[in-house]
């Protein structure tokens, strides 16, 4: 029997449920689950988008932050699932898609190599140790990250982006 405490365990049996995707289930809003994994990882970066716009305003700043790399490697999955035919398996870890765009695409090797750089060396400042974000920094990664994203929805000429973002 365990030590913890009966509401962890109860709240830790509560999301493992839930993880098994019982009928019925609630799915987030503008998220196609039965959609392509492009689609979906798409999908999920426009979410992540509208999440940092409502949280920059109201000064989570440090949430943006995170939010805004995931948003990013959301989209960069996304490109690189439909055109180059990559899996999901392909992105287990953060720096993965960074790496796998500086030989692959769809952004210059050294633009890849800089995204990759900002993740190693300023996000783990702001997650793992003191540093406390602020709200030029929020701006700044959310202008980024939308910036990238609106790049991979219009890049392509052989696929459709633009028909499965949701941003305005």
């Amino acid at each position: 029997m365990s030590n913890d405490p009966k509401p962890l365990t109860d709240a830790y049996k509560r999301v493992t449920d839930a993880l098994e995707f019982q009928s019925g289930a609630t799915y987030e809003p503008q998220v196609d689950p039965a959609g392509s994994d492009e689609q979906i990882q798409l999908q999920k970066a426009c979410r992540l988008l509208a999440a940092c716009d409502y949280l920059y305003e109201q000064a989570f700043y440090g949430s943006v932050v995170e939010m805004a790399f995931g948003a990013m490697e959301r989209s960069l999955e996304s490109y690189m699932i439909a055109v180059l035919g990559s899996e999901l398996s392909d992105f287990q870890n953060h720096t993965a898609v960074y790496e796998r765009a500086a030989t692959h695409g769809p952004i210059s090797r050294e633009m890849a190599q800089n995204l990759k750089a900002l993740y190693a060396n300023n996000r783990t400042d702001y997650y793992y140790d003191n540093a406390v974000s602020t709200e030029e920094i929020a701006a700044a990664m959310l202008d980024l990250a939308r910036e990238l994203h609106s790049f991979i929805v219009t890049h392509s000429t052989t696929h459709q982006f633009d028909h499965y973002c949701s941003c305005s």
